[in-house]
């Protein structure tokens, strides 16, 4: 993410999934390493992105990750299956 800063050119960069009480640390500690079958998408009207992933062991995307652009702040849906 891009986020206004301190520095000379006057934009950062952070690491959104590992902030202090806003990250997702836990959910990309369970994600399996081999994410080929992996999506997202982004829903401009409703300010949303969506990543369809797979936790570890699992052979089909069964974790949503989904980040709300106004709110800055990430949504988990494990009941969505795709493949």
């Amino acid at each position: 993410m891009l986020a206004r800063g301190a520095n000379i050119d006057g934009f950062e960069t952070m690491e959104l999934s590992e902030r202090a009480y806003k990250g997702i640390s836990k959910i990309m500690s369970i994600l399996d390493p081999d994410q080929t079958d992996s999506f997202g998408y982004f829903l401009q009207k409703e300010n949303l992105i969506k990543w369809f992933l797979k936790t570890r062991g699992s052979t089909i995307n069964d974790i949503c990750v989904v980040f709300d652009v106004e709110k800055n702040a990430f949504l988990i849906d494990e009941q969505k299956y795709f493949y």
